[in-house]
């Protein structure tokens, strides 16, 4: 363990790689939060993929302020992509994934590395909380993903441990352990695992990534732990700003989960499990509620949910229009600026 009175002397061990998850009126208020909470020297890479101008210029102006790297692309990006053209350019031993929509508790950054340090772990996953207050209610705190197989067909296992629980009521039952599950809202991987497992998969456009990376870490009898001492919040919709829709809607389409999820089960030669498909559609709902609210009183749910669909689909299309990549493109999209 790095004795914390050393750390700031010492070289960054870390690049933190920031990534839009699915909206962007958050980026400012989760930067800040983790510039204030950040004692350890660290570098960053804060991908941003097609950002509305006000997001835009205050990233401009963030980077200046405290240095970091601000990869700037007009167009949409799928976060997976955007996760893999980040580690590509991290030259760090570890590579910290966050969302741009998290908030950071002081020392969560020095926690994990310790964990990794001390353990010589591949993996490591903080606490992850959700809402408001924030670092009050658990969303994840480890837990398991798995396969197993019943009457000849495998099938996926997914727990995410004390999920909707009060931090306060299961505290004393979190320790630093191994676990077999993680989410990519925040998590530490060490650089050298993608030598063994390769890169990241960017055929997960909407959802399963996490699952995916677990699966390929069990696979190759890696080590993901558990650290409770570093604890973060994710911020979930709503509310949803205007600007976040075209995102927001493409993000969680139908077209981006089914392909994501029939690559998954494909990928690991699974039965079809429709679970995240409908949890996608519900989430996506967040987007325009009012509107959708005053069809459903006017013309009620069946049409509402007809009309819903409908919208849904007309923005992912329009949306799609200003994504990368695009049919028929492989190579790396150019920043705009750096």
């Amino acid at each position: 363990m790095v004795p914390e009175s050393r750390r700031s002397t010492l070289t960054p061990l870390v690049t933190i790689v920031v990534v839009e998850r699915e909206r962007f009126a958050t980026t400012e208020r989760s930067l800040e939060s983790l510039y204030a909470h950040t004692r350890s020297p660290f570098e960053l890479i804060y991908m941003d993929a097609g950002s509305p101008r006000r997001v835009k210029g205050y990233l401009a102006a963030a980077a200046k302020r405290y240095g970091f790297r601000h990869w700037r692309m007009s167009h949409y990006m799928p976060p997976h992509t955007a996760r893999k053209l980040g580690a590509a350019a991290a030259t760090t031993p570890y590579v910290v994934f966050v969302d741009n929509d998290v908030l950071f508790s002081d020392g969560w950054l020095d926690a994990l590395v310790d964990c990794a340090e001390d353990s010589g772990a591949d993996i490591v996953a903080p606490l992850v909380c959700i809402g408001e207050p924030a670092h009050t209610v658990v969303h994840v705190a480890g837990g398991i993903a798995t396969t197993y197989e019943e009457e000849g067909r495998r099938y996926f296992r997914e727990v995410q441990r004390f999920q909707g629980n009060l931090l306060k009521d299961v505290r004393d039952r979190l320790v630093r352990e191994p676990t077999g599950l993680f989410e990519f809202h925040c998590v530490l991987i060490r650089r050298s695992l993608f030598d063994r497992v390769g890169p990241l998969d960017t055929a997960y456009l909407s959802s399963s990534e996490h699952l995916d990376l677990c699966l390929a870490v069990r696979g190759i009898n890696g080590a993901i732990f558990f650290e409770p001492g570093s604890i973060v919040t994710y911020l979930s919709p709503p509310p949803l700003a205007l600007s976040d829709v075209l995102y927001y809607t493409l993000r969680w389409s139908d077209d981006w989960t089914l392909a994501s999820e029939q690559h998954f089960h494909r990928k690991w030669e699974l039965e079809f499990d429709d679970r995240v498909v409908r949890f996608v559609v519900e989430h996506r709902r967040h987007g325009l509620r009012k509107i959708r609210r005053a069809i459903l009183g006017l013309v009620g749910w069946r049409r509402s949910r007809r009309f819903s669909d409908w919208l849904d689909a007309a923005l992912a299309s329009i949306a799609r229009r200003r994504c990368w990549p695009r049919p028929g493109e492989a190579t790396a999209p150019q920043a705009d600026e750096k």
